[in-house]
């Protein structure tokens, strides 16, 4: 299987996951972004929760140059640890979210 595809295939079902064991019973709406094309995969929660209105993005992955990059993880999951499990490479995966000399990485 293409590398790419490997990786597409291992974000989305880690997201899914996630949204069927925290989000089960959930009051929230849950929309997902999967685009494939431009590599960008993005889990939002929406909806009111308590008499208050609630808007979130708790996981942003993308794709760039063959490698994962995890842009925003507000959960308890360790996104890297699920992955791996998957069989996406260690050095395949960069948190964007570190500063450039902790990612180790040039864009």
């Amino acid at each position: 299987m293409d590398k790419t595809l490997k990786y597409q295939a291992a974000i989305k079902t880690v997201i899914q996951s996630y949204i069927e064991y925290y989000y089960k019973e959930s009051p929230l709406r849950i929309q997902t972004i999967f685009d494939d094309n431009n590599g960008h995969y993005i889990l939002i929660h929406l909806g009111w929760q308590d008499d208050q209105w609630t808007y979130g993005i708790p996981l942003h992955l993308d794709i760039i140059a063959d490698k994962i990059w995890i842009q925003r993880n507000q959960t308890e999951v360790e996104l890297e640890e699920e992955l791996l499990e998957l069989g996406v490479l260690e050095e395949d995966m960069i948190i964007g979210f570190y500063t450039t000399d902790m990612a180790k990485v040039q864009c």
